[in-house]
């Protein structure tokens, strides 16, 4: 069979040194082709050379021919009620991270209409470089994330704000997930609900800047490196790997991932 073969070819020993080997050539020439400056020099080869580096990493690492399936990591054997339960949860956080997300906070100025104005930039193609440092020296490609829903909704602040009300909300299965893993289902509910209607974090869901989103990569890091650890699952490793190297490009507090995984 064909993907048997294919499967065969990756699973030898000397193929998997040459694709890291590869994935870094790749990624080197994805920085060059992208440059220095607000615009790229070649956008589609670098944009094509990042995917395909990242590509290359999951072929070399990936475990072929593992014959144990993996588990849903975020909702771990929930029974019909208990999924309907949390989709609830979740639509209430989100409710409560969007109703009048327009107006409340009540100030859009300083650093949150910075974001905008820099996402603005990127629809209107003056800035197109995801792999440099943007606003206020953060990486730029979060921006990209606010640019995409207000070439979709148009200059409001309800569109800016958008993507943190999500993250808050998916934050919010996320916890439930990595609490009921370590603690139980008891931790886990008690976690999620606690989040979902914390004030501190709603907050935070509702400003469109980049602080909310490590949360969410940090509870999805440690949930599927904790579902590695315990099964032995390379795959749930590198999903965690994945999520770790995105947080890279939010906000500063991300950069402790790495020491959090190490201890």
């Amino acid at each position: 069979m064909p993907i048997e073969r294919i499967t065969l070819f990756f699973k030898r020993s000397i193929i998997k040194p040459c694709l890291i080997i590869a994935a870094l050539g790749c990624a080197c020439l994805a920085y060059a082709c992208a440059g220095d400056s607000i615009r790229m020099i070649h956008p589609a080869a670098s944009w094509i050379l990042w995917i395909l580096s990242t590509t290359l990493i999951i072929f070399a690492t990936y475990p072929f021919g593992h014959k144990n399936s993996m588990d849903s990591p975020f909702l771990p054997a929930l029974r019909k009620g208990e999924f309907i339960a949390l989709f609830l949860l979740f639509s209430i956080a989100l409710f409560l991270r969007l109703f009048r997300i327009g107006s409340i906070p009540a100030f859009f100025s300083g650093d949150e209409a910075s974001v905008g104005l820099f996402a603005i930039d990127i629809v209107e193609g003056k800035m197109n470089n995801p792999f440099i440092t943007g606003w206020f020296h953060f990486p730029s490609l979060f921006f990209f994330l606010p640019a995409s829903t207000i070439a979709l909704g148009g200059r409001t602040i309800e569109v800016v704000r958008l993507p943190a009300a999500i993250a808050g909300a998916c934050t919010v299965v996320g916890v439930f997930g990595l609490s009921r893993s370590l603690f139980g289902r008891m931790t886990g509910w008690l976690s999620a609900i606690l989040l979902a209607g914390i004030s501190f974090h709603i907050h935070f869901s509702r400003i469109g800047l980049n602080n909310i989103w490590d949360g969410l990569f940090t509870v999805c890091t440690l949930l599927f490196f904790w579902k590695g650890w315990k099964s032995g699952d390379r795959r749930y490793f590198l999903i965690a790997g994945g999520f770790l190297g995105l947080s890279q490009y939010f906000y500063a507090s991300s950069h402790i991932l790495p020491a959090i995984i190490l201890l």
